[in-house]
């Protein structure tokens, strides 16, 4: 299986994962929320497949960019109310963590020949 590939089931496995999570928090489970939290996971699982492969396979550093990721939202919310859970705040999230997954891609697409 390729390095991109192993990304994106790891993004599937993390997303269903999660789902008993926000279940239980008693998030909507709309259509909208569950497919942009099925691209938010696979772009980061991308992200910290690359983070992972480029630190030596830093098992630490995917845990500490998990936390960093998991506080970011928290903090960003906490500090800026009025934009938390707007469909542009999300849009602008999403379309960052979307590029960057994508170049995170062509990178490891890259880096595929040579860990052969």
């Amino acid at each position: 299986m390729t390095v991109v590939r192993a990304s994106l089931l790891i993004g599937l496995i993390w997303y269903l994962w999660h789902l008993p999570l926000y279940a239980a928090d008693g998030r909507d489970f709309s259509p909208q929320f569950l497919s942009l939290y099925l691209v938010n996971t696979t772009s980061l699982a991308i992200i910290f497949t690359w983070f992972f492969l480029r630190t030596s396979q830093s098992v630490f550093f995917a845990i500490y960019l998990h936390n960093v990721s998991n506080y970011f939202n928290l903090f960003s919310r906490k500090l800026f109310p009025p934009l938390a859970d707007t469909l542009i705040d999300n849009i602008a999230y999403l379309i960052a963590i979307v590029l960057l997954g994508i170049l995170a891609s062509i990178s490891l697409v890259r880096l595929e020949p040579s860990r052969k």
